[in-house]
């Protein structure tokens, strides 16, 4: 059965997926197109540029930096966010290095070492909303 999810739509929901992670006292119900990145959500620049980051990882896609300083709202940076790379809930990985015999082995990358913490957390008994809204998100898209 095929998805017929708008694009934007996606890039909406990858938004709030890397918020909850970033800024988790944002509601989910406040993350919307209308909504003002700095002035509604409260988000300062820092937090801004890393939600463009984590976009640019989810959707492989390039975003000019004079973009992201130009974005005022949820919907201006969903724009930049649009990809035809289908929604997926599996952490973002690097790929994999080639290792020569008898070398020590690379250092963790960050998607593994974040990977390895919300595993720690959630085994010392804590929730972590960002493994449950990634749950609901693939739900939804991987039908």
């Amino acid at each position: 059965m095929g998805n017929n999810y708008h694009p934007k739509d996606v890039a909406l929901a990858r938004t709030r997926v890397a918020l909850a992670e970033l800024a988790p006292e944002v509601p989910e119900t406040e993350i919307i197109f209308s909504a003002g990145l700095r002035t509604e959500l409260g988000l300062d620049e820092l937090t801004i540029w890393a939600l463009a980051a984590n976009l640019e990882k989810l959707a492989k896609v390039q975003i000019a930096d004079a973009d992201i300083a130009a974005v005022n709202t949820v919907s201006e940076l969903c724009e930049l966010a649009i990809s035809d790379v289908p929604f997926t809930a599996e952490p973002v990985t690097d790929p994999p290095q080639e290792t020569t015999p008898g070398a020590a082995p690379a250092p963790a990358s960050n998607a593994e070492t974040n990977a390895a913490t919300v595993t720690d957390s959630a085994a010392d008994g804590e929730t972590t909303d960002v493994m449950a809204a990634a749950a609901d998100l693939a739900k939804l898209f991987n039908n």
